[in-house]
């Protein structure tokens, strides 16, 4: 997904943090922060309009499961 590819780029580009949350974001400026707070809820909204589309209600439980495993990997660089 695009906004996936998008926030993984943002996080790119901000300091490394120990794993500890509340420590890495005072380190933000409010402008970062506010970027982080609206990728995360892109994603978030983008996640729900794919899991929550009526294609997946047409599949059977092993086929539902199959298809979103493949979605996953949708843009996995293919193998030669």
């Amino acid at each position: 997904m695009a906004v996936q590819a998008e926030r993984r780029a943002f996080l790119a580009t901000l300091p490394s943090w120990s794993g500890d949350l509340e420590a890495a974001r005072q380190g933000l400026s409010e402008e970062q922060l506010a970027e982080s707070a609206r990728l995360e809820e892109a994603e978030r909204q983008a996640s729900h309009a794919v899991w929550a589309d009526e294609y997946w209600s047409t599949l059977s439980g092993e086929d539902r499961v199959i298809a979103r495993s493949r979605l996953k990997h949708i843009d996995d660089p293919a193998e030669e």
